[in-house]
């Protein structure tokens, strides 16, 4: 039989796991974005990276459950975004910024 976990130890463990999963989405998103939509205009560019972090979630973990709450356009190309996320036993938030490279001519 295994011991339960206390409130704490299951608070690190999950933050841990969450932080791995958050570097896997890292990665994998921008080989995703660089690859499917190179060249995408600046203006629809929150909107697709609000669906591909918001389908790459469940597909990873379906126990992990993300909402997005909000975004904040800054300059042109850069987003945030922030997500709710929860598991079974703990609620977290995830920020994303994404900086686009714009050229001035």
């Amino acid at each position: 039989m295994t011991d339960m976990l206390k409130g704490s130890q299951v608070l690190q463990k999950t933050y841990t796991y969450i932080e791995n999963v958050t570097k896997e989405s890292r990665k994998a998103l921008m080989e995703e974005f660089s690859q499917k939509h190179k060249g995408i205009a600046l203006n629809s560019a929150s909107d697709t990276l609000r669906k591909s972090v918001l389908d790459w979630f469940p597909r990873r973990d379906p126990m992990l459950k993300l909402v997005h709450e909000k975004t904040n356009q800054g300059k042109p190309g850069d987003v945030r975004m922030d997500f709710l996320g929860e598991t079974k036993s703990v609620r977290f938030k995830v920020h994303l910024q994404r900086i686009n490279n714009v050229a001035r001519l």
